[in-house]
């Protein structure tokens, strides 16, 4: 271990990233991987005036590092980046951020990285955290979430912990209100997500999430409603 530590740090214009796939496959201590922040902590002034594909290289090393270390050591060291000027330190945070219950302290700084950096993993991650969804306004997240799923997770976080904002949105966002329900499989919404058939029945992306819902909620008589429904109107368009 001290080996392979020591030639991490070596000043040279090259870094050896086999090492971390050796490291990956050690029993490590606490100590060892106590020690290894303190390696990602000097490797950037290694990097520092050396060109910019060995910065970039000597990056990624950090963030693979950073895979195998337990979370409770890694994110101390890897929160400090989430404002980073740089994408790929920006992911330093982002992966010791991956599985933790995130404080509502972090929620001013993931929306500013969105504002400054646009990018759709800090809003992931408030997304991740149902808690902090409810701190926003509803429209920001679904306006300016780029993909489906994630739009649908946060009406899945809303119906969870603020269920009039989430029904709120139903109409303007009907896939994704549906894809949450079907998550959620709460009985009690059948009756709100019903009330979108009528007016989106000529969309087959939503009759496909609107059965997928309706299916797990074992809602049998509906689903056999929205095929005849579907037959009725499209055997008229054809």
């Amino acid at each position: 271990f001290n080996c392979l530590t020591k030639k991490l740090l070596a000043y040279s214009d090259n870094i050896d990233t086999s090492i971390v796939n050796r490291l990956k496959e050690m029993s490590l201590s606490e100590a060892e991987h106590k020690r290894l922040v303190e390696v990602c902590d000097k490797l950037p002034e290694r990097a520092r005036t050396g060109p910019s594909s060995f910065r970039e290289k000597v990056d990624r090393t950090i963030n693979r590092i950073l895979r195998i270390l337990p979370n409770y050591i890694s994110y101390p060291f890897a929160i400090e980046y989430l404002c980073d000027s740089l994408k790929r330190r920006r992911a330093w945070a982002y992966t010791a951020m991956r599985g933790k219950e995130l404080s509502p302290d972090l929620l001013p700084d993931l929306v500013e990285v969105f504002d400054l950096r646009k990018d759709q993993e800090a809003l992931q991650f408030i997304v991740r955290n149902p808690p902090l969804v409810i701190e926003l306004d509803p429209g920001f997240l679904l306006s300016s979430l780029n993909d489906q799923y994630w739009k649908a997770r946060t009406i899945e976080a809303l119906l969870q912990n603020d269920r009039d904002a989430g029904l709120r949105v139903a109409d303007e966002y009907p896939i994704e209100f549906a894809h949450a329900v079907g998550r959620l499989r709460d009985q009690s919404l059948l009756k709100p997500l019903s009330a979108l058939l009528e007016p989106n029945a000529m969309s087959i992306a939503f009759l496909s999430i609107y059965s997928y819902a309706l299916g797990r909620l074992a809602a049998l008589d509906e689903l056999e409603r929205v095929s005849q429904y579907a037959k009725a109107m499209f055997s008229a368009t054809s």
